[in-house]
């Protein structure tokens, strides 16, 4: 499964709340402990001390792109676009809140806002990278995969060190069916974050895409040894070593997916047809039975979102 990433550019203050304000008195308190509930995921919490803030200081431009974040992550656009355009109001020349709201657009399904606020973001700050890369994880969705590929590329030559760019770009690189730039750009995103779990799946489905098997499985491999509750990367393996006609290992990783996720019609189908070509005819029917309970369209599902902080990935 192909993955992308959208973040959001924040100043997020990664403290434990216990070691921030237990009382804040000032607007600049409530803030950093709002961004420590944030970071926790409390984001209740974290609106109630970014709106104290606001009580505290109404022209704190922070405090309005912070509950905005808040509320985004909650998917509360309408409330988290409220915020960034009086952050705008306050102050007509803040990227920031300019980024967030297209964060905040895209997320929505208004990908045309999402560009204008993204552009004038630019515009405001020439060498914003998380902005440029936001912008093309629009047009990505839009499936404008030149503009998307220029808009990491720009990114990229801002911050050459930006992983996420690199890895929305394989992404854009792999709609293309460009598979060997694509595979270019996650190994340098791996090469900048060697324990990247996403840019190994992603690397992993092109090479599998491509017929490496071997190569697919060294990376779904190295996946498990990071990440090993990963119930999609048990299963990718497991078809890759179908595809191999290693029948028991693919058996045995595709028996792992379903253990760690026994609503997974594809794995159930996918051992199936590795019990079938063992001749194991009888639990071949089996599996087939199993996947027509579930009810579970198969289908290979690309593209899901994370939101982090200030920039957008995609994936396979």
């Amino acid at each position: 499964m192909i993955k992308r990433l959208i973040v959001f550019l924040a100043i997020l203050t990664f403290l434990s709340v216990n070691t921030v304000y237990a009382a804040p008195k000032t607007a600049e308190e409530y803030i950093s402990r709002g961004d420590a509930f944030l970071a926790k995921s409390k984001y209740d919490r974290a609106i109630a001390d970014y709106t104290k803030a606001i009580q505290l200081d109404q022209k704190n431009t922070d405090a309005y792109n912070s509950r905005g974040r808040a509320y985004t992550m909650k998917k509360e656009y309408d409330h988290a676009i409220d915020d960034f355009t009086q952050a705008i109001q306050i102050d007509p020349d803040n990227s920031l809140a300019y980024n967030n709201r297209g964060v905040a657009y895209n997320d929505k399904g208004d990908p045309e806002r999402a560009i204008v606020d993204y552009t004038q973001a630019i515009k405001i700050a020439p060498n914003f990278a998380n902005a440029y890369n936001n912008r093309g994880f629009t047009y990505d969705d839009m499936e404008d995969y030149e503009c998307a590929i220029a808009d990491y590329t720009q990114a990229l030559q801002i911050d050459p060190n930006y992983a996420i760019a690199y890895y929305n770009r394989g992404y854009a690189y792999y709609n293309k069916k460009n598979y060997d730039l694509a595979i270019d750009d996650y190994t340098q995103a791996i090469k900048i974050v060697p324990n990247y779990v996403k840019a190994y799946g992603n690397r992993g489905h092109v090479y599998y895409e491509k017929g490496d098997y071997d190569l697919a499985i060294a990376d779904y491999t190295v996946l498990i040894k990071i990440d090993p509750k990963n119930a999609i990367a048990y299963r990718s393996r497991g078809e890759a070593y179908y595809e191999k006609r290693e029948y028991d290992l693919a058996i045995a990783d595709l028996t792992q997916a379903i253990r760690m996720n026994p609503n997974d019609a594809i794995a159930y189908r996918s051992r199936g047809f590795a019990y079938h070509d063992k001749g194991e005819y009888d639990l071949a029917k089996n599996m087939k039975r199993r996947v027509r309970v579930s009810g579970n369209r198969i289908t290979w599902n690309i593209g899901i979102k994370i939101i982090g902080e200030g920039n957008d990935e995609k994936g396979l």
